[in-house]
Formats: structure tokens, sequence, C-alpha cells
């Protein structure tokens, strides 16, 4: 599904062959402490801090991070980002 996707958008190809960007400090910082307070089952702690990782990578290299953006924009801006799976958003409920 997500070749089809890309082969009528070619933007999100695009977004994706961007590389990976690193996240700010503060937001990995973040992110971590977010996870180790979380109550959920690790393996889903784990997915999600990845693809928050990998969100605020994208954000850091468009100059924003995810500590200064209110909650509702975070989820808009994740799933304009990451339009096929909406991981990042999903990790932002």
């Amino acid at each position: 599904m997500e070749v089809l996707l890309e082969h009528r958008d070619p933007a999100i190809l695009a977004r994706r062959s961007q590389g990976n960007h690193p996240p700010c400090a503060k937001d990995k910082s973040l992110i971590e402490a977010a996870a180790c307070a979380s109550q959920r089952p690790r393996k889903a702690v784990e997915k999600s801090v990845k693809n928050l990782l990998r969100f605020a990578g994208a954000l850091n290299a468009d100059d924003q991070q995810i500590h200064q953006l209110e909650h509702a924009e975070l989820v808009k801006l994740a799933r304009k980002s990451f339009p096929v799976t909406k991981a990042s958003s999903a990790g932002l409920a």
C-alpha cells in the first residue's frame, strides 16, 4: 500500500529520503522521561519512542521542537509529516 501511495504522491518519498535528522536535546530528554514514566507495555513504549524521536528529528530539521508546540499542533504536524502510517501521531495520543 505504501508503495502505491508513494507512486501517487512523490512528496511522501521525498520526505522520507531527506534522511534522518536527530531531535534536539530537549525533545530527546522529554521523550525519554515520558517513556520512563509510562505505565504502558514496554514494547508499545519502545515503538512510540522510536517514532517520536524520528518525528522530533523531522521537526528539528524544520527548526521546530516538540517542547515548544501545543499537543493539537503536534498531532496535526505528525499526521502531515507521516501520512501513510500515522505511527508518530499514535505516539502522541
